[in-house]
Protein backbone atom coordinates (compact mmCIF):
# COMPACT_ATOMS: atom_id res chain seq x y z
CA UNK A 1 0.00 0.00 0.00
CA UNK A 2 1.11 3.57 -0.65
CA UNK A 3 1.76 6.34 1.80
CA UNK A 4 -1.88 7.35 1.87
CA UNK A 5 -3.21 3.80 1.78
CA UNK A 6 -5.60 2.27 4.24
CA UNK A 7 -3.20 0.60 6.62
CA UNK A 8 -5.75 -1.40 8.57
CA UNK A 9 -8.34 -3.80 7.25
CA UNK A 10 -11.73 -3.18 8.78
CA UNK A 11 -12.88 -6.65 7.88
CA UNK A 12 -10.41 -7.98 10.44
CA UNK A 13 -12.00 -6.03 13.27
CA UNK A 14 -13.98 -8.77 14.94
CA UNK A 15 -12.89 -8.08 18.50
CA UNK A 16 -15.37 -7.17 21.21
CA UNK A 17 -15.60 -3.39 21.47
CA UNK A 18 -15.01 -2.23 25.07
CA UNK A 19 -17.34 0.28 26.65
CA UNK A 20 -16.45 3.95 26.31
CA UNK A 21 -15.04 5.92 29.22
CA UNK A 22 -17.44 7.17 31.84
CA UNK A 23 -18.36 10.87 31.83
CA UNK A 24 -16.90 12.94 34.63
CA UNK A 25 -19.79 15.40 34.94
CA UNK A 26 -23.17 15.17 36.60
CA UNK A 27 -24.71 16.76 33.52
CA UNK A 28 -26.66 14.22 31.45
CA UNK A 29 -26.81 15.40 27.84
CA UNK A 30 -28.96 13.88 25.10
CA UNK A 31 -27.82 10.60 23.61
CA UNK A 32 -25.95 12.21 20.74
CA UNK A 33 -23.81 14.29 23.08
CA UNK A 34 -23.22 11.42 25.49
CA UNK A 35 -21.71 9.40 22.66
CA UNK A 36 -19.59 12.30 21.47
CA UNK A 37 -18.35 13.06 24.96
CA UNK A 38 -17.30 9.45 25.38
CA UNK A 39 -15.47 9.69 22.07
CA UNK A 40 -13.86 13.02 23.01
CA UNK A 41 -12.64 11.69 26.36
CA UNK A 42 -11.12 8.62 24.74
CA UNK A 43 -9.26 10.62 22.10
CA UNK A 44 -7.90 13.07 24.69
CA UNK A 45 -6.50 10.22 26.79
CA UNK A 46 -4.87 8.46 23.85
CA UNK A 47 -1.09 8.73 23.64
CA UNK A 48 -0.95 8.78 19.84
CA UNK A 49 -0.78 12.30 18.31
CA UNK A 50 -2.72 10.98 15.33
CA UNK A 51 -5.58 10.01 17.62
CA UNK A 52 -5.47 13.10 19.81
CA UNK A 53 -5.59 15.51 16.87
CA UNK A 54 -8.98 14.08 15.88
CA UNK A 55 -10.55 16.18 18.65
CA UNK A 56 -10.10 19.13 16.26
CA UNK A 57 -13.39 18.11 14.65
CA UNK A 58 -15.19 17.26 17.91
CA UNK A 59 -17.40 19.57 19.94
CA UNK A 60 -18.25 19.58 23.65
CA UNK A 61 -21.48 21.10 25.07
CA UNK A 62 -20.89 24.22 27.10
CA UNK A 63 -22.48 22.58 30.16
CA UNK A 64 -19.55 20.18 30.51
CA UNK A 65 -16.78 22.03 28.71
CA UNK A 66 -15.27 23.37 31.94
CA UNK A 67 -14.64 19.86 33.25
CA UNK A 68 -12.64 18.80 30.21
CA UNK A 69 -9.41 19.86 28.51
CA UNK A 70 -10.11 22.55 25.94
CA UNK A 71 -10.10 21.31 22.38
CA UNK A 72 -7.88 24.20 21.24
CA UNK A 73 -5.25 23.34 23.87
CA UNK A 74 -5.26 19.65 22.98
CA UNK A 75 -4.86 20.38 19.26
CA UNK A 76 -2.16 23.01 19.83
CA UNK A 77 -0.07 20.76 22.07
CA UNK A 78 -0.47 17.84 19.65
CA UNK A 79 0.66 20.00 16.71
CA UNK A 80 3.76 21.00 18.69
CA UNK A 81 4.44 17.40 19.71
CA UNK A 82 4.22 15.96 16.19
CA UNK A 83 5.80 18.72 14.13
CA UNK A 84 7.06 16.26 11.50
CA UNK A 85 3.80 14.35 11.03
CA UNK A 86 2.09 15.82 7.98
CA UNK A 87 -1.23 14.15 8.79
CA UNK A 88 -1.42 15.75 12.24
CA UNK A 89 -0.61 19.17 10.78
CA UNK A 90 -3.09 18.75 7.92
CA UNK A 91 -5.94 17.67 10.20
CA UNK A 92 -5.37 20.59 12.57
CA UNK A 93 -5.32 23.00 9.62
CA UNK A 94 -8.32 21.37 7.93
CA UNK A 95 -10.52 21.87 10.98
CA UNK A 96 -8.94 25.09 12.21
CA UNK A 97 -10.71 28.41 12.69
CA UNK A 98 -10.08 31.05 10.03
CA UNK A 99 -12.16 34.01 11.21
CA UNK A 100 -10.57 37.46 11.33
CA UNK A 101 -10.43 37.50 15.15
CA UNK A 102 -9.28 33.88 15.51
CA UNK A 103 -5.67 32.96 16.13
CA UNK A 104 -5.99 30.36 13.39
CA UNK A 105 -3.94 27.20 12.90
CA UNK A 106 -0.75 29.14 12.14
CA UNK A 107 1.68 26.58 13.54
CA UNK A 108 -0.01 23.68 11.76
CA UNK A 109 0.06 25.51 8.42
CA UNK A 110 3.71 26.52 8.86
CA UNK A 111 4.65 22.93 9.67
CA UNK A 112 2.60 21.49 6.82
CA UNK A 113 4.05 23.81 4.18
CA UNK A 114 7.53 23.02 5.50
CA UNK A 115 6.89 19.27 5.27
CA UNK A 116 5.07 19.42 1.93
CA UNK A 117 6.24 22.56 0.08
CA UNK A 118 5.27 20.99 -3.26
CA UNK A 119 1.67 20.34 -2.17
CA UNK A 120 -0.90 23.01 -3.11
CA UNK A 121 -3.14 21.99 -0.22
CA UNK A 122 -0.97 23.45 2.53
CA UNK A 123 -0.67 26.71 0.64
CA UNK A 124 -4.45 26.81 0.20
CA UNK A 125 -4.73 26.83 3.99
CA UNK A 126 -2.16 29.64 4.05
CA UNK A 127 -4.23 31.67 1.57
CA UNK A 128 -7.33 31.23 3.72
CA UNK A 129 -5.49 32.25 6.88
CA UNK A 130 -3.94 35.36 5.31
CA UNK A 131 -7.22 36.39 3.70
CA UNK A 132 -9.05 36.07 7.02
CA UNK A 133 -6.53 38.39 8.65
CA UNK A 134 -6.59 40.89 5.80
CA UNK A 135 -2.91 40.19 5.02
CA UNK A 136 -2.76 40.75 1.26
CA UNK A 137 1.02 40.27 1.11
CA UNK A 138 0.51 36.89 2.78
CA UNK A 139 -2.22 36.05 0.28
CA UNK A 140 0.11 36.83 -2.64
CA UNK A 141 2.95 34.77 -1.18
CA UNK A 142 0.73 31.74 -0.58
CA UNK A 143 -0.89 32.01 -4.02
CA UNK A 144 2.52 32.16 -5.68
CA UNK A 145 3.56 28.99 -3.82
CA UNK A 146 0.29 27.29 -4.77
CA UNK A 147 0.97 28.15 -8.40
CA UNK A 148 4.38 26.44 -8.32
CA UNK A 149 3.12 23.32 -6.52
CA UNK A 150 3.39 20.04 -8.40
CA UNK A 151 0.68 18.10 -6.58
CA UNK A 152 -2.57 18.54 -4.67
CA UNK A 153 -3.02 15.82 -2.07
CA UNK A 154 -5.12 15.79 1.07
CA UNK A 155 -4.87 13.26 3.90
CA UNK A 156 -8.49 12.15 4.00
CA UNK A 157 -7.74 8.46 3.73
CA UNK A 158 -5.33 8.67 6.63
CA UNK A 159 -8.14 10.30 8.61
CA UNK A 160 -10.33 7.36 7.64
CA UNK A 161 -7.75 4.98 9.05
CA UNK A 162 -7.42 6.94 12.30
CA UNK A 163 -11.17 7.06 12.86
CA UNK A 164 -11.24 3.30 12.33
CA UNK A 165 -8.54 2.96 14.97
CA UNK A 166 -10.61 5.10 17.34
CA UNK A 167 -13.52 2.72 16.86
CA UNK A 168 -11.31 -0.30 17.42
CA UNK A 169 -9.96 1.29 20.61
CA UNK A 170 -13.46 1.42 22.05
CA UNK A 171 -13.88 5.18 21.92
CA UNK A 172 -16.94 4.55 19.77
CA UNK A 173 -19.18 1.54 19.26
CA UNK A 174 -22.27 0.40 17.37
CA UNK A 175 -24.30 3.03 19.25
CA UNK A 176 -22.65 5.59 16.97
CA UNK A 177 -24.23 4.02 13.86
CA UNK A 178 -27.81 3.64 15.08
CA UNK A 179 -29.09 4.92 11.73
CA UNK A 180 -28.47 1.52 10.12
CA UNK A 181 -31.50 -0.64 9.34
CA UNK A 182 -30.11 -3.66 11.16
CA UNK A 183 -27.41 -4.44 13.70
CA UNK A 184 -24.20 -4.28 11.67
CA UNK A 185 -21.29 -6.69 12.15
CA UNK A 186 -18.24 -5.02 13.74
CA UNK A 187 -16.35 -4.41 10.51
CA UNK A 188 -19.35 -2.67 8.91
CA UNK A 189 -20.06 -0.60 12.02
CA UNK A 190 -16.40 0.47 12.08
CA UNK A 191 -16.46 1.36 8.40
CA UNK A 192 -19.75 3.30 8.62
CA UNK A 193 -18.47 5.27 11.60
CA UNK A 194 -15.06 6.05 10.10
CA UNK A 195 -16.47 6.96 6.68
CA UNK A 196 -18.96 9.42 8.16
CA UNK A 197 -16.29 11.03 10.31
CA UNK A 198 -13.98 11.29 7.32
CA UNK A 199 -16.51 12.98 5.05
CA UNK A 200 -17.70 15.64 7.51
CA UNK A 201 -17.59 19.16 6.13
CA UNK A 202 -14.63 21.20 7.38
CA UNK A 203 -14.74 24.78 8.61
CA UNK A 204 -13.20 26.17 5.43
CA UNK A 205 -14.42 25.70 1.87
CA UNK A 206 -13.58 26.42 -1.72
CA UNK A 207 -15.12 29.89 -1.76
CA UNK A 208 -12.66 31.16 0.84
CA UNK A 209 -9.69 30.48 -1.45
CA UNK A 210 -11.44 31.50 -4.66
CA UNK A 211 -12.25 34.83 -3.01
CA UNK A 212 -8.54 35.66 -3.10
CA UNK A 213 -8.68 35.45 -6.89
CA UNK A 214 -11.46 38.05 -6.94
CA UNK A 215 -9.82 40.50 -4.53
CA UNK A 216 -8.78 43.67 -6.34
CA UNK A 217 -5.39 45.24 -5.72
CA UNK A 218 -4.34 48.82 -6.33
CA UNK A 219 -1.42 47.66 -8.47
CA UNK A 220 -2.37 46.47 -12.00
CA UNK A 221 0.82 44.40 -12.28
CA UNK A 222 0.10 42.73 -8.95
CA UNK A 223 -3.42 42.04 -10.16
CA UNK A 224 -1.97 40.31 -13.23
CA UNK A 225 0.42 38.26 -11.11
CA UNK A 226 -2.42 37.13 -8.86
CA UNK A 227 -4.56 36.19 -11.86
CA UNK A 228 -1.76 34.04 -13.28
CA UNK A 229 -1.09 32.41 -9.90
CA UNK A 230 -4.78 31.56 -9.49
CA UNK A 231 -4.97 30.03 -12.97
CA UNK A 232 -1.85 27.91 -12.46
CA UNK A 233 -2.91 26.77 -8.97
CA UNK A 234 -6.45 26.15 -10.15
CA UNK A 235 -5.28 23.88 -12.95
CA UNK A 236 -3.12 21.87 -10.55
CA UNK A 237 -5.95 21.39 -8.08
CA UNK A 238 -8.63 20.71 -10.71
CA UNK A 239 -6.43 18.32 -12.67
CA UNK A 240 -4.41 16.55 -9.99
CA UNK A 241 -6.40 16.91 -6.78
CA UNK A 242 -6.75 13.53 -5.09
CA UNK A 243 -10.29 14.28 -3.87
CA UNK A 244 -13.38 15.79 -5.43
CA UNK A 245 -13.22 18.57 -2.87
CA UNK A 246 -9.80 19.65 -4.11
CA UNK A 247 -10.83 19.44 -7.75
CA UNK A 248 -13.86 21.58 -7.01
CA UNK A 249 -11.60 24.09 -5.29
CA UNK A 250 -9.43 24.27 -8.40
CA UNK A 251 -12.44 24.85 -10.63
CA UNK A 252 -13.65 27.60 -8.28
CA UNK A 253 -10.29 29.34 -8.63
CA UNK A 254 -10.44 29.10 -12.41
CA UNK A 255 -14.00 30.44 -12.47
CA UNK A 256 -13.04 33.34 -10.19
CA UNK A 257 -10.17 34.09 -12.57
CA UNK A 258 -12.56 34.06 -15.57
CA UNK A 259 -10.53 31.26 -17.14
CA UNK A 260 -12.82 29.28 -19.44
CA UNK A 261 -10.66 27.89 -22.22
CA UNK A 262 -10.89 24.41 -23.69
CA UNK A 263 -8.58 22.93 -21.04
CA UNK A 264 -10.76 24.32 -18.26
CA UNK A 265 -13.90 22.96 -19.86
CA UNK A 266 -12.22 19.56 -20.06
CA UNK A 267 -11.31 19.73 -16.37
CA UNK A 268 -14.90 20.67 -15.55
CA UNK A 269 -16.24 17.70 -17.50
CA UNK A 270 -13.72 15.34 -15.87
CA UNK A 271 -14.81 16.56 -12.44
CA UNK A 272 -18.46 16.04 -13.35
CA UNK A 273 -17.68 12.53 -14.65
CA UNK A 274 -16.01 11.53 -11.41
CA UNK A 275 -18.70 13.19 -9.28
CA UNK A 276 -21.43 11.37 -11.21
CA UNK A 277 -19.83 8.05 -10.25
CA UNK A 278 -19.03 8.90 -6.65
CA UNK A 279 -20.77 6.81 -4.02
CA UNK A 280 -20.67 8.71 -0.72
CA UNK A 281 -21.15 6.23 2.13
CA UNK A 282 -23.84 8.37 3.78
CA UNK A 283 -26.10 7.65 0.79
CA UNK A 284 -25.89 3.93 1.50
CA UNK A 285 -25.03 3.51 5.16
CA UNK A 286 -28.50 2.44 6.22
CA UNK A 287 -27.91 -0.90 4.51
CA UNK A 288 -25.34 -3.43 5.63
CA UNK A 289 -24.89 -5.14 2.26
CA UNK A 290 -24.45 -1.85 0.40
CA UNK A 291 -21.81 -0.84 2.91
CA UNK A 292 -20.06 -4.16 2.50
CA UNK A 293 -19.63 -3.39 -1.20
CA UNK A 294 -18.28 0.07 -0.42
CA UNK A 295 -15.92 -1.36 2.18
CA UNK A 296 -14.23 -3.38 -0.56
CA UNK A 297 -13.81 -0.21 -2.65
CA UNK A 298 -12.37 1.80 0.23
CA UNK A 299 -9.99 -0.81 1.65
CA UNK A 300 -6.49 -0.13 0.36
CA UNK A 301 -7.47 2.95 -1.64
CA UNK A 302 -4.98 5.83 -1.48
CA UNK A 303 -7.43 8.68 -2.08
CA UNK A 304 -11.03 9.68 -2.72
CA UNK A 305 -10.39 9.87 -6.46
CA UNK A 306 -8.75 6.43 -6.36
CA UNK A 307 -11.94 4.98 -4.83
CA UNK A 308 -14.03 6.39 -7.68
CA UNK A 309 -11.56 5.18 -10.29
CA UNK A 310 -11.54 1.71 -8.75
CA UNK A 311 -15.33 1.61 -9.00
CA UNK A 312 -15.25 2.83 -12.61
CA UNK A 313 -12.74 0.12 -13.52
CA UNK A 314 -14.86 -2.57 -11.86
CA UNK A 315 -17.78 -1.47 -14.05
CA UNK A 316 -15.54 -1.39 -17.13
CA UNK A 317 -16.07 2.34 -17.58
CA UNK A 318 -13.30 4.72 -18.66
CA UNK A 319 -11.41 6.67 -16.01
CA UNK A 320 -11.33 9.74 -18.26
CA UNK A 321 -14.53 11.46 -19.33
CA UNK A 322 -15.73 10.17 -22.73
CA UNK A 323 -15.53 12.72 -25.54
CA UNK A 324 -19.28 12.94 -26.03
CA UNK A 325 -20.21 12.96 -22.34
CA UNK A 326 -21.26 16.24 -20.71
CA UNK A 327 -20.54 18.47 -23.68
CA UNK A 328 -22.93 21.10 -22.28
CA UNK A 329 -20.87 21.55 -19.09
Amino acid sequence: MGRFGVMITFAAMTLAWPAGPAMSSTYTPPGYWRLNLSLYDGLVRDTSPRQRVLVASQHVPSEVAASRPKREHIVSSTVDLAIDDAFVQWYAAYYGSYCRTCRGPESAIANLTRLEPDNAVGWAFAVTLALGKGDMDGVDHALSRMASATRADDHLMEAFVEWGEAFASGYADASHVVWMDEDPPPEIAAFAFAARKTTKDPSWHAESVAKACRTDTTDPMQELHRLNWCVDAGRTLAGRGNSLELRKLGLSMLEASHEDGESTRRLRRQYAWLAAHDQPPDRHDHHVEAMRVLLELWTGAESHVAIIERDLASREKPLQVPDEWGKSL
